[in-house]
């Protein structure tokens, strides 16, 4: 209780300060964003968000502008709202291709992705974008940091994806449709090897290969 009436506090005396301005493009950006770092810190979001886009309109040639766009980013990562992190990712990306952040904001966009990733039952589209982002991070980026995670989770991804395609053949294999079972299971066989499930897609291919 004590620190949020801390961090209540400070947020009251920055807004006071702010108001000791005629508009807010002219208060110092170091300001804003102090202000929009304690909003975030104490997890009001809108509020956060819309004082880090004041340092972007006002200053956007400044060092703090950058940093405020990753940082909005970051919040929207952190508070789990996937589809509004994204597209400041990729504008991070898109405005400062060669900063050293360009590649954490591809991974986090991949990271994006993968946490949207259903069970293989349903449409596997977040679970291929995930697939692909991390493809290119880890082409464009072999020497992150954040390599090993990457690797990590770019295979339970495939992982996810091999079994949607596998319930796909055993739907044709059930209907009696062997010859659709066979290929499915031919390409999963050649797309997906090394996932554990190796044993399991050479037994499938016997049973729908040897039937058609």
């Amino acid at each position: 209780m004590k620190n949020i009436a801390k961090i209540l506090g400070l947020i009251t005396v920055l807004i006071l300060a702010g108001c000791a301005h005629e508009t807010p493009g002219k208060r110092p950006v170091q300001e804003l964003f102090d202000e929009a770092t304690v909003y975030a810190t104490a997890g009001r979001i809108e509020k956060a968000t819309d004082a880090f886009m004041l340092v972007r309109t006002y200053y956007p040639e400044h060092d703090l502008a950058k940093k405020a766009l990753l940082k909005t980013a970051d919040l929207y990562f952190d508070k789990e709202k996937y589809g509004s992190a994204i597209p400041d990712y990729n504008e991070f990306r898109t405005l400062y291709p060669t900063d050293p952040k360009a590649g954490y904001a591809l991974y986090r966009i991949g990271m994006c992705h993968s946490r949207q990733i259903p069970s293989c039952d349903r449409d596997q589209t977040q679970t291929r974008l995930a697939i692909h982002t991390f493809k290119t991070f880890q082409r464009l980026y072999p020497n992150s940091v954040y390599i090993d995670d990457s690797i990590q989770t770019l295979t339970e991804a495939r992982k996810v994806l091999a079994r949607h395609d596998l319930a796909i053949g055993k739907f044709y294999l059930k209907n009696k449709n062997y010859e659709a079972a066979c290929r499915r299971f031919q390409d999963i066989k050649k797309e997906y090897p090394g996932l554990g499930l190796d044993d399991e897609i050479s037994r499938l291919i016997e049973q729908s290969c040897n039937r058609r």
